[in-house]
Formats: C-alpha cells, sequence, structure tokens
C-alpha cells in the first residue's frame, strides 16, 4: 500500500499586533486570495486561509503571541 499526498497545510502563528500587516502582505502585495475562516480554537482570535495550488497558508491571530511560529502539516493518505 502506498501512501499518497494531498495539499500541504503550513499555519503561521502571528501576535495580533502584527496580524493586520500580514494579511495586508498577502492580500495586496502578493495579490493572493485571501479568505477569514471561521475558527473553533479559543487559542485564535482570527484566522484567514491563502490558498495556492492545493496547498493552503493559515494565518493564525493568537493574542497572547510575543513573536510567530510556523507549523507545516503534511496529511498522508494510506488507501
Amino acid at each position: 500500500m502506498e501512501p499518497t499526498f494531498e495539499g500541504m497545510n503550513i499555519v503561521l502563528k502571528i501576535p495580533k499586533s502584527k496580524y493586520g500587516k500580514a494579511i495586508e502582505f498577502y492580500r495586496d502585495i502578493l495579490k493572493l486570495e485571501v479568505e477569514e475562516r471561521p475558527i473553533a480554537n479559543t487559542a485564535v482570535s482570527r484566522a484567514h486561509r491563502v490558498k495556492f495550488g492545493y496547498h493552503a497558508l493559515w494565518l493564525d491571530c493568537v493574542d497572547n503571541y510575543t513573536h510567530s511560529e510556523t507549523e507545516v502539516r503534511l496529511p498522508i493518505c494510506f488507501f
């Protein structure tokens, strides 16, 4: 059984003080499609999805962070 790879999810956890500028950068400078999405995580106050190809960059606003963090989530499916 060979694994198949679907799109990657890259998550940027961004402090609230820098979040607006990050949204502007991806939307206005890079001209990528930025869509606000509902979020159920209580640690994240807002979330935006930036789609490129079959990958997604998630911009998460975290009120109590002082610096940004990055997570890479690679889903693997076995059939």
